[in-house]
C-alpha cells in the first residue's frame, strides 16, 4: 500500500517538473539566444519528423485509443483515486489535440518539447492508472 503512494508522488513530481523545465525553457529562449537557436533548430526536426502531418493522426490515434482502454477498466472500479487519473488523462488529451490544432501556440519555442513532454505525462498518468489497479 505505501509503495503504491511513493509511485503516486513520484510521478506527480515528475509530471510537475516537467511543466517547471518546460516553462523555465521558454523563458529563458527569449533572453539566451544559444537556447532559442537550439530549441527553434530542434522544433522545426521534431515537427519535420515526429509531428508531421500524417504521424499527427497517429498521435491522436494512439493516445485515444489508450484513453479508451482506461475508461472501460475504469467503468469496474469504484476507486475515486482512479476517476481522478482519468479526468486528469481527458485533460490532458484534450491539451495535447488542442496544442497540435491551435496555430497560435505553434509559435512557442518548446512547441515540438510541449507535445512530447504531455505524451510523457499521458504516459506516466496511465501508469499511475495501472498502479492503482493492483
Amino acid at each position: 500500500m505505501k509503495t503504491k503512494k511513493i509511485v503516486n508522488i513520484f510521478i506527480i513530481t515528475i509530471q510537475i517538473m516537467i511543466i517547471a523545465v518546460l516553462a523555465v525553457l521558454e523563458y529563458l529562449s527569449e533572453y539566451k539566444a544559444g537556447i532559442m537557436h537550439h530549441l527553434y533548430y530542434k522544433k522545426i526536426e521534431y515537427l519535420s519528423t515526429i509531428y508531421s502531418q500524417g504521424a499527427k493522426i497517429i498521435h491522436i490515434g494512439i493516445v485515444m485509443l489508450v484513453t479508451v482502454l482506461m475508461m472501460v477498466l475504469n467503468n469496474k472500479a469504484k476507486n475515486t483515486g482512479r476517476r481522478i487519473n482519468i479526468i486528469w488523462l481527458l485533460i490532458l488529451n484534450c491539451l495535447f489535440v488542442a496544442m497540435l490544432y491551435i496555430p497560435s501556440l505553434n509559435n512557442l519555442n518548446i512547441y515540438a518539447h510541449m507535445l512530447i513532454g504531455i505524451e510523457v505525462m499521458i504516459c506516466l498518468q496511465i501508469v499511475s492508472f495501472l498502479n492503482k489497479i493492483k
